[in-house]
């Protein structure tokens, strides 16, 4: 018995509907099952057959007129107006102008608020830490006679 999966396998790879990959699997598959081997003969002399009994039959003559000129009609309306693959290439290029604007804009607000916590931080640089040398505060101040 044949699972159902390589069953549709062999109509497929009998009727050359398989790409490269799948074939080269499929093949090996087949080449150690006898009954596959045998299903996918039948199959194509199926298919074969099939393709043998159906007539021939020959498109209308005014068939090629007509496709040839929709193709010109189609060159000469030029482009249409559906949006195509080329029709947004300018997007991450957008994209990439905005960040680089915003991150400008970071840059100089981060250069401003520097400047702004430099001036906050100038009058407390400014004062000196007391040395050893000056005299104490209270020293200079003379105390207070009481009564």
């Amino acid at each position: 018995m044949i699972p159902d999966d390589l069953q549709d396998q062999a109509a497929l790879y009998a009727l050359g509907a398989l790409n490269a990959g799948e074939t080269a699997a499929f093949e090996a598959a087949m080449s150690g099952n006898v009954e596959l081997h045998a299903m996918v003969r039948e199959m194509r002399e199926a298919s074969a057959g099939l393709a043998r009994s159906v007539p021939a039959q020959q498109p209308p003559a005014e068939l090629k007129q007509r496709v040839l000129r929709a193709i010109a009609l189609e060159k000469q309306a030029g482009p249409s107006g559906r949006p195509t693959a080329t029709s947004f290439n300018w997007l991450p290029w957008a994209i990439a102008a905005l960040f680089l604007v915003f991150c400008g804009m970071l840059a100089l607000d981060r250069a401003r608020l520097q400047r702004e916590l430099a001036d906050a931080r100038a009058p407390i640089r400014c004062r000196r830490p007391r040395s050893s040398r000056s005299p104490p505060l209270l020293a200079i101040i003379p105390t207070p006679k009481q009564p």
